[in-house]
């Protein structure tokens, strides 16, 4: 007998899709959790091919779910409005959380595929490592709030309402994972303000999102990375910043299939580097409110609405090195509102720039054609 993984079948799964296996599986990760870890890390519960019903599956601490693959190991919720995998009422501080090669499936387009929740910034769950897994027809795929160390690489959000929710958790990073065909945002990341520095460093890398409401929001939080990723065919803004601080959204492509726009700066938002982007088919392609930030070296192309390339409703904000095609409104660059003390300098257009506030420079070294 292999120590190191128990196997639901030996519970008495079916995986046939006929029986109920909420006891059966519930009973293997009971029996993980009671047995302990073995040498070398934790002990592996391995469903292998098949259809698994179930109901609501609560996680321990030290627990892997190990599959053959999203299309191959999969389990089906019994009940609308349920989460699948939970793990939240925690007393102390939870480690060693790991699913991987698991498919995962909503009844009625409601519910939670996997919610993993602390009860505050002392007593939070750490080390998750979600990998090679699909969550299908959920009202939100994946939930963390109050988590800290967590890996989610290769994780397939598919037609659910939202995609991953991380709320007030720290050292988060997504990695190549995916999005689509969902009513709601494909990330959504925000911080209550109420737990210190437990809502920061969330870093998505080659991260993607396709006719989702919108790809990426963030609110309220602080110190966040989002770097070759691509937000495309969006029903609404691309990407929203509303509140953030410390973020930088470099090497991506955002492009709506409405009119909003590629990218939002909004509310306090400040000291956010966007950087190097490819920003097209948006009614105006970056919306600058908040202060403080670097606008640079984006290739902004075919506007779809009035709405100038770059419209800068905040302060402070240095614009640079930007190549504006759209030829959508007569203004490449401009200010409204509030704005001012920004200094505009080196960028391509095709159209005018146009400052309001007294306190901001336009440097003579535009290039238009």
């Amino acid at each position: 007998m292999d120590l190191a993984r128990i196997s639901v079948r030996d519970f008495g799964a079916k995986g046939d899709f006929v029986h109920d296996d909420t006891a059966s599986i519930q009973a293997a990760i009971d029996a993980s959790h009671e047995r302990g870890t073995v040498p070398g890390g934790r002990r592996a519960i391995y469903l292998s091919g098949g259809d698994y019903l179930v109901g609501p599956l609560r996680l321990h601490a030290n627990i892997a779910l190990i599959g053959d693959g999203t299309g191959t190991s999969r389990l089906f919720s019994r009940d609308p409005g349920q989460a699948i995998l939970s793990l939240t009422g925690i007393v102390e501080n939870t480690h060693g959380v790991h699913l991987r090669g698991l498919g995962f499936f909503a009844n009625e387009r409601a519910g939670i595929g996997l919610h993993l929740a602390g009860r505050d910034a002392d007593t939070r769950i750490l080390e998750v490592r979600v990998e090679d897994c699909q969550f299908s027809l959920f009202a939100e795929a994946v939930r963390l709030r109050l988590c800290s160390n967590v890996w989610l690489g290769n994780v397939h959000a598919a037609a659910c309402i939202t995609g991953v929710v991380i709320d007030t958790s720290s050292d988060v990073k997504l990695s190549r994972c995916f999005a689509d065909n969902g009513g709601g945002w494909a990330y959504h990341i925000s911080d209550d303000g109420e737990h210190g520095a437990s809502g920061e460093g969330i870093y998505l890398m080659g991260c993607v999102s396709n006719a989702q409401a919108g790809g990426l929001l963030v609110e309220n939080q602080s110190w966040g990375q989002a770097i070759g990723c691509s937000f495309t065919s969006c029903r609404g803004d691309a990407v929203v910043l509303d509140g953030a601080s410390g973020w930088r959204v470099s090497q991506g492509e955002m492009a709506t299939a409405s009119d909003g726009r590629g990218l939002v700066l909004r509310g306090a938002a400040s000291k956010c580097i966007v950087e190097g982007n490819y920003i097209a088919l948006c009614n105006g392609a970056i919306l600058a409110g908040g202060s403080d930030h670097l606008i640079a070296n984006n290739l902004l192309d075919a506007g779809i609405g009035a709405n100038p390339d770059i419209e800068l409703a905040g302060l402070a904000c240095k614009v640079g090195g930007n190549k504006c095609l759209s030829m959508a409104s007569r203004f490449s660059i401009v200010e409204t509102g509030d704005a001012n003390f920004n200094y505009i300098t080196a960028n391509m257009v095709q159209g005018q720039i146009a400052k309001q506030g007294q306190g901001s420079v336009i440097s003579p070294d535009q290039f238009r054609y």
